[in-house]
């Protein structure tokens, strides 16, 4: 059973694996964010392209400075970061990436839910680009996964996004939030399913 919202979302896929998406605050927040994050996603054959566009007064936002060689780390969720979970049908194991605006990332595999965590050995980098001006910042990757999920499989994907503010407040934004915490590896949170190509 989906909500109205999700059942926006869902309507926007389309038969080639393509979205929209526009992504919500945990309801902790009391007054509506003086920014928008919102993007897009798609698959063709065994790649994943993921676009996310920050937008409005990001001032209050800690968003690092983009370091010059990118690494791969561990705990980038602790301050601001996007971030997005992919899964296959009727399979418990799943995979998180991490893009940090600092340009640092990392891709971890799960065995279930927040179980068996490791990093996944068989994404060995993850060169994403940024564009930044004092009003928008937007973050692109383009990934092969069908090294993780076969390319005639369909994926169900979260999408996600952790905003730190300088105030040290830090914010959690998902397609949509199940629990009374928020919890970005539900995996009845993955409710973007993208079809293999035709």
């Amino acid at each position: 059973m989906t909500n109205a919202r999700e059942d926006s979302i869902l309507n926007k896929i389309s038969i080639g694996g393509a979205a929209s998406f526009v992504l919500a605050p945990f309801p902790e927040y009391r007054q509506k964010p003086a920014f928008d994050l919102a993007g897009t996603i798609s698959r063709t054959a065994g790649r994943l392209a993921i676009r996310y566009a920050l937008s409005g007064n990001l001032h209050s936002i800690d968003v690092a400075e983009q370091a010059s060689t990118p690494l791969r780390l561990d705990h980038l969720w602790e301050t601001t970061c996007f971030e997005f979970f992919l899964a296959a049908p009727a399979r418990d194991e799943y995979w998180e990436f991490n893009l940090s605006p600092a340009r640092h990332w990392n891709a971890y595999h799960f065995d279930g839910y927040r179980k068996g965590m490791r990093e996944e050995s068989l994404v060995s980098e993850l060169p994403f680009r940024i564009e930044r001006t004092d009003r928008r910042f937007s973050l692109s990757l383009e990934l092969d996964i069908s090294p993780l999920i076969p390319a005639k499989s369909p994926v169900s994907a979260g999408i996600t996004a952790v905003l730190r503010t300088h105030e040290g407040k830090t914010g959690y934004w998902a397609l949509t939030h199940k629990g009374s915490e928020p919890d970005f590896h539900r995996l009845d949170s993955f409710i973007l399913q993208l079809e293999p190509s035709r």
